[in-house]
């Protein structure tokens, strides 16, 4: 169960720090992860192709541990149902939230819901 909770914050953070990089940055942020591979990475594309490696990996982690996760017994697996159920609400919330306020795409925040295309900062 600590894996489970482990991996669903951490993909929070992957996704809240690919969509808030911009904002953050114009800020003078330097604490995301986007600003931190960028140091590390030649090009754009490898900074994303990192973070999507990153999130595909959690994913993979994810159901690995699901498929791990011992036999208790009704009553208990039932709560362990309702804790897993609140690690994914927590991941799908972030996403949803992000993109249903203009706090890091302003105005176009119902179109970059709708296409699901998020510019990317592009740094010379």
């Amino acid at each position: 169960m600590q894996t489970i909770q482990r991996l669903s914050t951490e993909l929070t953070v992957l996704q809240n720090d690919v969509l808030s990089y911009r904002n953050e940055r114009d800020l003078g942020f330097e604490h995301n992860l986007i600003g931190i591979f960028i140091r590390q990475c030649n090009t754009q594309k490898e900074v994303y192709d990192c973070v999507d490696r990153l999130m595909k990996d959690r994913y993979h982690e994810w159901y690995l541990a699901l498929a791990e996760l011992p036999v208790w017994g009704e009553g208990v697996n039932k709560q362990v149902q309702i804790c897993i159920r609140g690690c994914q609400d927590m991941v799908v919330a972030n996403l949803n939230w992000s993109f249903k306020t203009e706090r890091y795409f302003e105005k176009e925040h119902w179109n970059v819901r709708r296409t699901r295309v998020v510019a990317c900062v592009i740094w010379t």
